[in-house]
């Protein structure tokens, strides 16, 4: 019961934030996780089979996109640190009430065949990719704005992002439960064409009305801050300082370069509707592989307090990539002899370790932030001992994890278009349905498998390098809260002298 009680504490009894605002705050990360989990997952395969768009054109897109989504998060931080009129609304309020229809409209565009011709299509697709990726971004940072906004509290908004990943986790498992059921039963490519769209519009409806939940439930509590945490903030612009002490920040420099990886990782999710539909010959299989997968990483998530206080954040991610990669290899093991006839002979042998290996996946995300708010302390710590004054750069940190997403995203497109223009995956228009090779089909299982145990291994042998964990951690924490006790001791004092 107590640990029950925890989590209870941990989810609902935030002492910064009402029961209101943390399920308006969750509406919005349910919505935009199951908006973003249906484009990015499936959008793919519907432009390969159903617009006709080649591996070339849609590379051609996807570096394109990448190089937008550099500048976007730039534009959109630019635009929520815009000061409001006295008596106006904040630009952050107004994004949340501006972004979620568009984000709507164009997720459910994306699914519809405007015409017979791959070269009108691939238009069409290109121009919606991009609205929708930069409508996307604007919503998500000013969700993130406004929550940092609604408290000083650390513990209190570490607590709120929590209870909000459960939500957000049930977002992105719903496009993955319910549209490989509906879709899986029909065999006609037209009729699949027009499930795909009356799925998406489905989730269009519902995620416009999670989406919208912020803007009417979340208010700035600490706008008259914002100026004071600016004038704070100035000494945090990147320079020589700064930037040494970003680069010499262990616990950012491991999260940075296991996050590259973690871009290869992300291929095989993106790829795994093909391997469903076209090499085991059952979509509809992927929703029940989801729902073990997904129930499984709630599992996870819930225990992220609990093994917290006995595991390091090191610790949690090296067994939760060591874990995954583990199914992987045993799922790998089918390469030998391999052929599509046994292959799906053990279809369920491999779903059963493809919703295994999902288990760790929400309890990740949560830790991968932590070892974020690790990276804060370190860095503050170390230009103390460096410099002799501490600098903790929040903003900076950020801003350097975005610029290396943005790169991830641009490695991640290339690799994955590239190895679908490899191994020959056939593209189709309208009603066609193109049957694959056999060469391609074992090229799709081994995109799955090579790309993970690339993305898994290898994170998990860089997170060993994360020396801020065990006694040393202790230390350092131990240290910083003497530092943050001497300097909060002289501001009186140097306060009297000024008088």
């Amino acid at each position: 019961m107590s640990k029950l009680k925890q989590l209870k504490d941990e989810f609902f009894n935030n002492p910064s934030f009402t029961l209101k605002e943390q399920l308006g705050y969750a509406g919005g990360t349910f919505g935009n996780a199951m908006g973003q989990d249906t484009v990015y997952t499936y959008s793919d395969k519907f432009s390969r089979d159903f617009l006709g768009i080649s591996a070339d054109n849609l590379i051609l897109a996807g570096n394109v996109i990448s190089g937008i989504n550099i500048a976007t998060p730039v534009a959109a931080g630019a635009v929520n640190n815009i000061r409001p009129r006295p008596g106006r609304a904040s630009m952050t309020s107004r994004m949340l009430k501006i972004t979620p229809l568009p984000f709507a409209v164009f997720s459910l565009l994306l699914f519809i065949v405007p015409s017979g011709s791959p070269t009108f299509n691939f238009v069409w697709a290109f121009f919606l990719g991009i609205l929708f990726r930069i409508v996307d971004t604007f919503f998500d940072v000013s969700l993130t704005t406004i929550s940092l906004r609604m408290t000083a509290n650390p513990k209190d908004r570490k607590n709120f992002y929590s209870f909000a990943q459960l939500a957000q986790t049930l977002g992105s498992m719903l496009p993955g439960w319910i549209l490989p059921i509906i879709v899986g039963r029909f065999d006609e490519a037209a009729q699949k064409q027009w499930a795909y769209f009356f799925i998406t519009l489905g989730f269009s409806l519902l995620g416009v009305a999670g989406m919208f939940a912020p803007a009417f439930t979340l208010k700035e509590k600490v706008g008259a801050m914002l100026e004071e945490d600016a004038e704070k903030s100035s000494h945090a612009k990147l320079n020589r300082e700064t930037a040494v002490a970003v680069l010499r920040n262990r616990p950012l420099m491991v999260l940075l370069l296991s996050s590259v990886f973690e871009a290869v990782r992300k291929v095989t999710y993106e790829t795994l509707p093909f391997l469903y539909e076209n090499t085991l010959g059952n979509m509809g299989m992927k929703a029940i592989v989801d729902m073990i997968s997904g129930s499984l990483s709630y599992v996870g998530l819930l225990l992220v307090p609990i093994l917290g206080e006995r595991l390091s954040s090191r610790s949690l991610m090296i067994t939760g990539y060591t874990w995954t990669g583990a199914c992987y290899v045993l799922m790998s093991f089918l390469h030998i002899g391999f052929t599509v006839e046994r292959v799906r002979k053990f279809r369920w042998f491999i779903g059963a370790l493809i919703g295994l290996a999902g288990m760790p996946n929400a309890a990740m995300s949560a830790t991968d932030r932590i070892v974020m708010a690790d990276s804060t302390d370190y860095m503050e710590w170390y230009s103390f001992k460096r410099y002799g004054s501490a600098l903790r750069s929040d903003g900076t940190i950020v801003a350097v994890k975005s610029l290396v997403g943005n790169f991830n995203g641009f490695l991640r497109t290339n690799i994955y278009n590239i190895a679908f223009k490899l191994i020959g995956y056939k593209s189709g228009t309208g009603g066609e349905n193109l049957a694959q090779t056999d060469s391609t089909l074992h090229g799709i299982f081994s995109i799955c498998t090579v790309c993970s145990l690339i993305g898994n291994f290898v994170p998990a042998l860089i997170f060993l390098f994360n020396n801020f964990t065990g006694k040393k951690r202790d230390q350092i924490l131990k240290e910083l809260e003497e530092l943050r006790g001497n300097a909060q001791a002289e501001e009186p004092a140097a306060a009297g002298q000024e008088q």
